[in-house]
């Protein structure tokens, strides 16, 4: 029995994501962050986490910088 080879395709990183506060009603994350759009983030998700996905967090994302020349051109 043979197996295909299957190119891996490696797709970087975009966004960063960083926990702005936890609530245990999801009204009160989505509060949050329809304030948070208003304020001029662009990026912006509840999730749902703690045990057994009770509680729900904010998150906020901000872009990435990528180097566009590659690693290996450090010089």
């Amino acid at each position: 029995m043979e197996y295909e080879k299957k190119e891996v395709v490696v797709t970087p990183q975009k966004f960063s994501w960083k926990e702005k506060k936890r609530f245990s009603r999801y009204e009160d994350a989505s509060s949050l962050k329809s304030s948070l759009l208003k304020e001029g983030y662009k990026k912006v998700k509840i999730r749902r986490c703690g045990p057994e996905g009770s509680q729900f967090k904010v998150v906020v994302g901000t872009e990435v910088k990528t180097n566009k020349k590659g690693k290996n051109n450090a010089n």
